[in-house]
Order: structure tokens, then sequence, then C-alpha cells
């Protein structure tokens, strides 16, 4: 669903996604074959430190979910910082299954991304009926 609204939005350039799971890319395949004819849209099932992306750089990173980046991300943020492009950003989306885990999420990610060698960390929360989301982006 996330590369079908990235693609909605993209008046140039492309979307690249990744899974390890193979059933999650098939899916994915299977709900956006039009973008993917047209070239906007490209999916590969393996895992982030396995992939092989030679000069290509991302301007926009996307992690949807993943608790690694939370956890412990020092290797795939490593990843992440040699394919964005300069003044690329890092975007991590999170909804955890409680709202009590929130607040604790989004500063053990903050604190990752620090670490990980991230500057200007942005932090928003979602409100309401979406209280349980977080969005992080850094560059």
């Amino acid at each position: 669903m996330a590369v079908a609204a990235v693609c909605e939005g993209l008046t140039s350039g492309t979307i690249l996604a990744i899974d390890r799971s193979a059933t999650m890319i098939a899916a994915a395949r299977r709900r956006n074959q039009d973008p993917e004819r047209e070239g906007k849209a490209t999916f590969a099932a393996m895992a982030l430190a396995d992939m092989t992306f030679g000069s290509q750089r991302f301007d926009k990173v996307f992690a949807i979910n993943v608790n690694l980046f939370w956890r412990d991300a020092a290797r795939e943020l490593a990843i992440v910082r040699t394919v964005l492009a300069p003044r690329g950003r890092l975007h991590l989306i999170f909804e955890p299954p409680t709202v009590a885990q929130v607040e604790r999420i989004a500063k053990e990610t903050a604190v990752r991304l620090e670490v990980g060698g991230f500057s200007n960390a942005v932090v928003r929360k979602g409100t309401g009926t979406a209280a349980r989301l977080i969005h992080i982006s850094a560059a």
C-alpha cells in the first residue's frame, strides 16, 4: 500500500521496494502492476544488508514497521547512510501494538539514529485515532 501511495505522488523518479519476505513482495507487485509496468516501481525480495546498490543513491529511504531501527540497527543505518543522496532523508514509520509503547520507541529510535550518524531527527507522533503512529525522519 505504501508503494501505491508513493507512486501516486511521483512527478519524477522511481521507487525501489525491498522486503526480506517474498510473500510480501509478491503482494506488493500484485497491487502495483501499473506502476511497475510504467517503470515507476521495482521490487526485490531481499534483506537490506544483502542488497547491492552500486552507485545508486536515493533521496528518501522509508522503513515501515521495521523494528530493528529502534533495537539494534548499526549495520543497516550504515548501509542507509551510504545510499542516501546528499540532503537525502531517512523516514521511519512505526505503529506499535499499544499507545503505551509510542514514547519509548520514539526515544530509543532517536538515540539509535544519533549513534548511527544521523542528525536533525524530527519525531512526529499521531493523535486521536492515530495515536499509535510514529514518524521519525533524519538526515
